[in-house]
């Protein structure tokens, strides 16, 4: 399916966000979490990767994403060069869309994401929230520097606008004047929760961040349903099991 851009702006340092408009009538299945592959003409070749949608509007048939440009990577920085107007191919769709992952009887949803994973954990909460999701939402997104940072003005929106949703960032590697939190962010977020027994917990990012954060919840005594997940890279990541226990020293259950 052919579309055309209609946003492809900077949104923090290295990365961008891109919105593109399907073709037709009706309405958009897509849900933040949906995976789909974008290509795109280049040279005589074709240059193609998959994408975790960040937001939907599902009337106005538009999908968006949070994308990192990887200097010299092979699709990137030609996709970072295309303007509105320009056009990229949608095909296929995977992947496990967040609200369909969330168990919908815990007593609050915490997300949690590094670099570009805040996109779709981001639109998760945009739309569940207008839909009147009432329970409390804390979100916590781990940067290096606060140069990378991103969507904070967005997530001060939300957070004026709902009072039981909130949000952190955390940089592990902060600057003397920085505010946030501080060090990485499956460190720094234990301090900002209670108990998390009735918690459900979604973590989407770098495989360094979600295994490891995976294992301390599942070894504080969460259930294996209730911490879901999606890796961006580092697939092949493996915990140290003395830092598995020390960090889940910090958690209570």
């Amino acid at each position: 399916m052919l579309t055309q851009i209609l946003q492809n702006s900077e949104k923090g340092r290295g990365n961008r966000w891109l919105k593109i408009q399907l073709p037709g009538e009706g309405l958009l299945d897509h849900e933040p979490g949906t995976v789909v592959g974008l290509s795109m003409q280049h040279g005589a070749g074709t240059l193609r990767h998959a994408y975790t949608v960040s937001r939907v509007d599902a009337v106005g048939r538009t999908l968006e994403f949070l994308y990192r440009v990887i200097p010299d990577g092979r699709m990137t920085p030609h996709l970072a060069a295309l303007r509105p107007g320009g056009e990229l191919t949608l095909a296929g769709r995977g992947g496990h869309p967040i609200p369909a992952e969330v168990d919908t009887q815990p007593g609050g949803v915490v997300l949690v994401s590094t670099g570009t994973g805040i996109g779709p954990i981001y639109g998760f909460s945009q739309a569940a929230l207008a839909a009147g999701f009432s329970l409390p939402i804390k979100l916590f997104a781990g940067f290096r520097e606060e140069a990378d940072t991103c969507l904070g003005e967005e997530l001060q929106a939300l957070a004026g606008r709902y009072p039981h949703f909130e949000w952190h960032f955390s940089l592990s590697r902060p600057g003397p004047a920085w505010q946030g939190l501080r060090g990485r962010v499956s460190e720094s977020m234990p301090a900002m929760l209670g108990p998390v027994r009735d918690l459900h917990f979604h973590l989407v990012g770098n495989g360094d961040m979600v295994v490891e954060l995976y294992k301390v919840l599942l070894q504080v005594g969460l259930k294996d349903e209730r911490v879901t997940s999606e890796i961006y890279f580092n697939y092949q990541e493996n915990s140290d099991p003395g830092k598995i226990e020390a960090l889940a020293s910090q958690f209570k259950f």
